[in-house]
């Protein structure tokens, strides 16, 4: 099922990709967590975010 809010180019048409990037993580939902705990881990792993980004680095 395709859809309806994503223009799929039709076969054999040349198309550039930036062309489609307003379509990437337009979904309100994009950015929420996926499992219950994905916070917890990734803190555990890389540290605290910085800015809301794991960088497992110094700040």
């Amino acid at each position: 099922m395709t859809d309806p809010h994503v223009d799929v180019p039709a076969e054999g048409e040349d198309v550039n990709e930036i062309d489609l990037m307003d379509q990437v993580d337009a979904h309100p939902d994009a950015e929420r967590a996926t499992e219950d705990d994905e916070k917890t881990v990734l803190g555990e792993l890389y540290g605290e975010p910085v800015q809301g980004i794991y960088t497992g680095g110094e700040a």
